[in-house]
C-alpha cells in the first residue's frame, strides 16, 4: 500500500509491509525509480522520521538516483498499536524483543525487492545494532552504514553508577513481572553520559533482550565480540556525540576488525544526530555507496 506525503521538498510514499512474523509495519519511501534502495533503521524507541538527518539523506539519495526507504520496526516509539496477522497487539521499543528486528528487516527487504535489485542497510544508534544483528543472523552480505554506533554496554555501566551490568542482569532475572506490560522503575534503563541524562521506559523482558543480548556485546570495546562479517561497512561518528564513551579513533579501530572492508567518516561538529551537518553526513554516505557500487 502506498500513500504520498511531502516533507522538506521530498515526495514521500507511505509503504505498508509485513515482517516475516506477520507484524504489519510501515515505512516512508523516497522513490528515485532506481534499482538500488537504502533501507534505514531507527534507534531505540525511535521511528522512521526520528533521526534529524532523514530528509537530507533522502534528498542526497534521490540526487544520486538511489531509492531511500526509512522504516518502523517492532521497536518503534515506546508503545504503539500493531497488528500481527489479523490479531491486535501492542508493540514498541518499551515492550518488544530486540531480536525481532531480524524479522522486521527481512520484511522490509522483501518489499524493497519488489522495486529494486540492490540493497544497502543503514542504521542510527541502536539501529546500527539492529542491522549488524540482522547480518550476523542471516549471513546476508548487504553493505552496511552505521551512523552513531555506540558502546551500549559501557553506556549502561555509566548509567548504573556503582552496580555492575552482570549484577543488574541477575537482579532482573529474579524479578517476576505481574504481566508483560509492567514497566520497570524508571531508574533501571537510560542514558547518563556527559550532558545527556534521561530515562527510558521498558519492561523487564525487553530490557533483558537488550542488555543480555546482541546490543551489549556487538560494539563492546573492552571485550571485543568474536564475530567478523564480510559486509563492507561505513562508520559515521560525530565529534560532539555525547553518547560516545570512547574516541572516534577507538571506535573506528574496533569496527575495522569486525568487517571485511570498513571505511570511516568523522564529522568534528556532528552530534548524535549530526544536527547542523546533515548535508555533509548525507553527502559522505551517498559518496561511499556510489563508490561501493562502482
Amino acid at each position: 500500500m502506498k500513500n504520498d506525503a511531502m516533507s522538506e521538498g521530498v515526495l514521500w510514499k507511505c509503504i505498508s509491509f509485513r515482517s516475516s512474523k506477520a507484524l504489519k509495519l510501515s515505512g516512508m519511501l523516497a522513490d528515485a525509480g532506481a534499482k538500488m534502495t537504502v533501507i534505514h533503521v531507527h534507534g531505540a524507541c525511535g521511528n522512521y522520521f526520528s533521526a534529524g538527518y532523514i530528509d537530507a539523506l533522502a534528498t542526497a539519495c534521490l540526487r544520486a538516483r538511489i531509492n531511500f526507504l526509512t522504516i518502523n520496526t517492532s521497536g518503534h516509539d515506546c508503545i504503539a498499536e500493531g497488528y500481527r496477522g489479523d490479531s491486535y497487539e501492542y508493540v514498541g521499543g518499551s515492550i518488544s524483543n530486540f531480536s525481532e528486528c531480524v524479522d522486521d528487516i527481512t520484511g522490509a527487504i522483501d518489499v524493497a525487492r519488489g522495486f529494486s535489485d540492490d540493497i544497502v542497510l543503514a542504521g542510527h544508534s541502536l539501529g546500527c545494532d539492529r542491522i549488524v544483528h540482522y547480518a550476523r543472523e542471516t549471513h546476508k552480505g548487504y553493505p552496511l552504514v552505521l551512523i552513531s554506533p555506540c558502546d551500549s554496554y559501557r553506556l549502561h555501566e555509566i548509567f548504573l553508577g556503582g552496580m555492575g551490568v552482570e549484577d543488574h542482569i541477575r537482579r532482573l532475572r529474579q524479578l517476576v513481572p505481574r504481566d508483560k506490560f509492567e514497566l520497570l522503575p524508571m531508574k533501571q534503563y537510560g542514558i547518563h553520559n556527559k550532558s545527556e541524562r534521561y530515562f527510558i521506559p521498558v519492561t523487564r523482558d525487553t530490557l533483558l533482550s537488550i542488555i543480555d543480548g546482541p546490543p551489549f556485546s556487538q560494539f563492546r570495546l573492552d571485550k571485543p565480540g568474536s564475530f567478523r562479517l564480510q559486509n563492507s561497512c561505513l562508520v559515521c561518528i560525530g565529534g560532539r556525540d555525547n553518547l560516545q564513551t570512547a574516541s572516534a579513533e577507538e571506535m573506528f579501530a574496533y569496527m575495522s576488525g569486525h568487517f571485511g572492508n570498513c571505511s570511516n567518516y568523522l564529522s568534528p561538529d556532528g552530534d548524535h544526530e549530526f544536527a547542523g551537518v546533515e548535508a555533509q553526513l548525507s553527502a559522505a554516505v551517498v559518496r561511499w555507496i556510489s563508490n561501493e557500487n562502482g
